[in-house]
């Protein structure tokens, strides 16, 4: 399954017992973005889960990190948390501020009654990687354990 607009995409791509998202992002802000997407995605897909107008839930954010890959995985799992202790899933982030080492915004969502598809124990570090790309684009790949 994939999933894109204009600025970025995410495809999802089977693992035996994880599961992996790759993703390519005009800039950092908009990989951080689709990987909230894309495990949204994972968990529970919007298709059998629609959105209602406006999210109710709002998870304040701001990180610190000594590179972009633990921050991302430090966001996700944060993000990973609140949506299993609350049965929410957050299918959007504002993002204030990124850089490589920090990040400042909001996940929004919404709670649900449907169980999710898959439980994520966690966004791991194996094979992470972000890289910025010759033509200023971001590419790379997120492990979730299941």
């Amino acid at each position: 399954m994939a999933a894109s607009s204009a600025e970025s995409s995410f495809c999802i791509i089977d693992h035996t017992a994880d599961l992996a998202l790759e993703i390519q992002a005009v800039d950092l802000a908009a990989f951080f973005r689709q990987a909230l997407r894309g495990m949204a995605e994972l968990i529970l897909p919007a298709a059998s889960d629609p959105p209602p107008p406006g999210f109710s839930q709002i998870l304040e954010l701001e990180l610190d990190a000594p590179d972009a890959e633990v921050l991302l995985v430090d966001m996700l799992n944060r993000v990973n948390l609140e949506s299993s202790l609350a049965n929410t899933v957050f299918r959007e982030l504002e993002i204030d501020e990124v850089s490589a080492r920090k990040m400042r915004g909001r996940a929004r969502g919404y709670v649900t009654d449907q169980r999710f598809d898959i439980d994520i124990k966690a966004v791991t570090y194996h094979g992470l990687e972000i890289k910025k790309l010759e033509n200023g684009r971001f590419s790379g790949q997120i492990l979730f354990d299941i």
